[in-house]
């Protein structure tokens, strides 16, 4: 889980800080990587119990699942752009 959030961090930060205009995409994917990132880091711990990981671990998938609509419409919005 740490390489994962590791990730996931880099993509908040991406989405935080990018060469493209700030919209409601970028702030919510920003955001959810940052969140889904957290959640690792505390699945991280080898002495944390496994269901708790477990658990951790499908909030963080169920969570970054989200992600895929929100990328899908900042794409269309830059190819839009690009016209």
């Amino acid at each position: 889980s740490q390489v994962w959030s590791e990730c996931r961090s880099v993509a908040s930060q991406y989405f935080s800080n990018g060469d493209f205009d700030e919209c409601d995409e970028t702030r919510s994917l920003a955001k959810i990587f940052s969140e889904v990132s957290d959640l690792l880091n505390k699945a991280a711990p080898h002495e944390l119990d496994n269901k708790e990981k477990a658990s951790l671990v499908q909030d963080a998938a169920a969570m970054e699942a989200s992600t895929t609509e929100l990328l899908r419409s900042l794409i269309s919005k830059w190819d839009l752009a690009k016209q």
